[in-house]
């Protein structure tokens, strides 16, 4: 979770190349698994595949940041979080984004993914967003 300074709503472009991120990795679950993404959490489980067979590694950031944009549409259809960007004067970070009642919550989901694949430990994708989802019901009700 990070500030929410500089939060916009993305343009045509940034959602086309979100819709392109996207198709990336349908077309590699398709062919390695005979599988196709739906927003829903069973996408989730796909992902943890691709993770647990090193399909990639931390220094794919092109894959990498498409995981993180299947990511994303999981937690925007699941949990009511929108995707948005947020400048940081060097460019801008595609993420999911929740106004709560006193504290918003910006995730960047390739950000999240990268950094969690970085520390080189083994983690569940189901467990990050457990925690987005805490995250999200606690703002909720501050």
């Amino acid at each position: 979770m990070t500030t929410t300074a500089g939060i916009s709503a993305l343009d045509a472009s940034e959602w086309a190349l979100l819709r392109e991120q996207v198709a990336t990795i349908q077309l590699v679950l398709k062919k390695r698994y005979s599988a196709t993404l739906d927003q829903s959490p069973k996408d989730l489980d796909l992902l943890q595949r691709l993770l647990d067979d090193r399909v990639y590694d931390e220094t794919d950031t092109d894959a990498v940041t498409a995981m993180g944009a299947v990511l994303g549409n999981v937690l925007e259809r699941q949990h009511g979080l929108k995707w948005h960007a947020q400048d940081d004067g060097r460019g801008r970070t595609f993420g999911v984004y929740f106004k709560g009642a006193k504290q918003d919550v910006f995730i960047a989901p390739a950000r999240l993914l990268r950094g969690h694949m970085e520390a080189g430990t083994a983690f569940r994708i189901a467990d990050i967003v457990k925690r987005v989802k805490d995250d999200v019901a606690r703002c909720k009700v501050l």
